[in-house]
C-alpha cells in the first residue's frame, strides 16, 4: 500500500481508495477498489503508457476475476471522475487504441507507507 502525492497538489491513498486536493479545502473522494489499483498502476508507471490489458491484469484478474475489457473503461471513467471532483480533470490521458497514462507534465512522488501528509 502506498500514498502519491501528484504535482504537489494532490493526495492519493491506495490503501484508503482516496484522493484529495491539497488546497482547496474540498473533502478527500473515494474511489473505489478496482479503479484505485488501476490508477497506482498508471501512477507507478510514472507517465509510460499502460495497455489496457495491463490494466485488466492489476485491477482485477490479478485478484482472480474475469472481466471484460469495458471494465477498463468504466474505472478510468471514474477515475476521472474523482480527479474532476477535486478539481484535476485532465491528469489521465487516453492513449487511441493502446491504453492510457498519467500526463507527461505531472511529477509523481510515491510516499513512504507510514508518512503524514504534507502540510498545504
Amino acid at each position: 500500500m502506498a500514498r502519491y502525492l501528484i504535482a504537489d497538489v494532490m493526495l492519493f491513498d491506495d490503501e484508503l481508495y482516496e484522493v484529495s486536493d491539497l488546497g482547496s479545502g474540498v473533502a478527500p473522494v473515494v474511489i473505489g477498489a478496482a479503479a484505485s489499483r488501476c490508477f497506482s498502476t498508471l501512477l507507478e508507471a510514472q507517465g509510460a503508457i499502460v495497455t489496457k490489458k495491463a490494466l485488466l491484469y492489476a485491477g482485477w484478474e490479478r485478484y482472480g476475476q474475469q472481466v471484460s475489457a469495458n471494465s477498463v473503461n468504466q474505472s478510468i471513467a471514474q477515475i476521472r471522475r474523482c480527479l474532476s471532483t477535486v478539481g484535476h480533470s485532465d491528469f489521465v490521458v487516453t492513449v487511441p487504441r493502446i491504453g492510457y497514462k498519467i500526463s507527461d507534465t505531472l511529477s509523481i512522488e510515491r510516499l513512504s507507507d507510514s508518512a503524514p501528509a504534507p502540510d498545504s
